[in-house]
């Protein structure tokens, strides 16, 4: 399950913006987790995929507070909590070939 336009479109009921805007804010959750060193064998499952909604959406929805502030602010605790299992999540074992 990869995070894609039309699911964030769902998940955020984004329903104005245009989908350049959520490719973007969709492309910046993902950058994000990799700079927060989520491996990229953990960026395939159900949980990155809603840490990335969640984490697009966030912005999405404090996008007047965010240009204010000039800073992501805070990322919301349950994009965190995922973000640690993330890192954790320990590295597929590869079958052997004979």
């Amino acid at each position: 399950m990869k995070p894609d336009i039309v699911g964030l479109r769902r998940y955020a009921h984004a329903v104005h913006e245009t989908d350049e805007e959520l490719q973007l804010f969709l492309a910046a959750a993902e950058e994000w987790l990799a700079n927060a060193d989520v491996p990229d064998y953990a960026a395939h499952g159900p949980l990155y995929t809603l840490a990335v909604y969640m984490l697009a959406t966030h912005w999405l929805d404090n996008r007047a507070v965010l240009a204010e502030a000039g800073s992501a602010a805070e990322v919301p605790l349950g994009v965190m909590s995922i973000m640690h299992q993330l890192r954790s999540t320990p590295k597929p074992e590869t079958e052997a070939t004979p």
